[in-house]
């Protein structure tokens, strides 16, 4: 009895219910069948694995005690290179082969991977709070990629290009990177380490850890991880936008948060963040279901609520 009910007093355990009693005001207010159809499905479970993918490496800097606002636009930036390098290579041939969706992929890791360095050398070299630092890479990222093309999208025609992301093939990257960063975090010194920096970073400086390379490890990762993801967006729309990503690090940190990760570092599973991405997705995908009119604009208020109820209930778990 007593292993049953540390197993129903988890925190995931929560979330579940929490999804399970989603889908069912979704039913029990009359729109169950068009929830349930196979359009739906598909467009929730992408919409789901397109979060997931740079939600988790969101999770990875906020369990280590830090921040990332410029998720967003990296994913824009990312979209962009990426179209230009495959039609670069590719050019237009529709039935291009798959060095030129190596050539994407690459395109977006290799801008993520760059601006997680960045981040990690004006956080560890310059001092800079991790807030101000990622602060300024959003505008300044999101500008670059509309000067690129002087706000122009950059259209793809490639078939194999636009399958990444077509039906549920985005759930491939999002298993990926959740296993990834499930093996960082639970199965690896390195992931050990992130947790205690979170937790308090002067006892882990003091222990022994590299601090400075356990904070260009998270920052990597998460930046990684968001070049990726725009290559998936790209994918999704057919074409490189730089208004693509607008909002979304706002998305990942409150997946992060009300999978149950602390702002103050530390805390935090990848199973919640997993959750927490899925229950977020399903809200909003209930939305648009259960409001006839205006539901993009219910999305803002909605999220917001979701969240401020999840760290409200956090803290009463940590209280108690």
């Amino acid at each position: 009895m007593s292993g049953l009910r540390r197993v129903f007093r988890a925190r995931e355990w929560t979330l579940v219910l929490a999804v399970v009693a989603v889908v069912l005001a979704i039913t029990v207010l009359g729109r169950g069948q068009q929830f349930a159809s196979e359009n739906n499905r598909t467009q929730l479970l992408r919409q789901i694995a397109l979060l997931g993918t740079f939600a988790v490496g969101e999770a990875v800097v906020i369990i280590a005690g830090g921040i990332d606002l410029s998720v967003g636009s990296v994913i824009a930036l990312g979209a962009m290179l990426s179209a230009l390098a495959i039609n670069r290579v590719a050019g237009a041939q529709p039935d291009a082969g798959l060095a030129g969706v190596l050539v994407a992929l690459g395109a977006g890791a290799l801008l993520g991977l760059l601006t997680g360095l960045f981040h990690s050398l004006l956080v560890t070299k310059l001092r800079l709070p991790p807030f101000i630092a990622t602060l300024s890479t959003l505008a300044g990222l999101r500008s670059v990629s509309q000067l690129i093309t002087n706000s122009a999208p950059v259209p793809v025609q490639i078939e194999r290009f636009k399958w990444l992301a077509d039906g549920t093939h985005a759930m491939y990257f999002f298993v990926a990177a959740a296993i990834a960063v499930g093996l960082l975090l639970g199965c690896t010194r390195a992931g050990r380490g992130l947790r205690a920096m979170g937790g308090n970073e002067d006892a882990a400086r003091l222990s022994g850890l590299n601090t400075a390379r356990l904070k260009t490890l998270a920052y990597g990762v998460c930046g990684v991880l968001a070049g990726i993801a725009g290559v998936l967006y790209a994918s999704r729309s057919g074409q490189g936008d730089c208004r693509l990503g607008v909002g979304y690090e706002l998305r990942a940190i409150a997946a992060c948060v009300v999978g149950g990760c602390s702002l103050s570092g530390g805390t935090g599973s990848l199973s919640g963040v997993v959750l927490g991405v899925v229950l977020m997705e399903t809200v909003l995908n209930g939305i648009g279901l259960v409001i006839s009119r205006n539901a993009t604009m219910w999305e803002g208020l909605v999220t917001g609520v979701v969240v401020v109820l999840a760290v409200t209930l956090n803290a009463l778990r940590r209280e108690r």
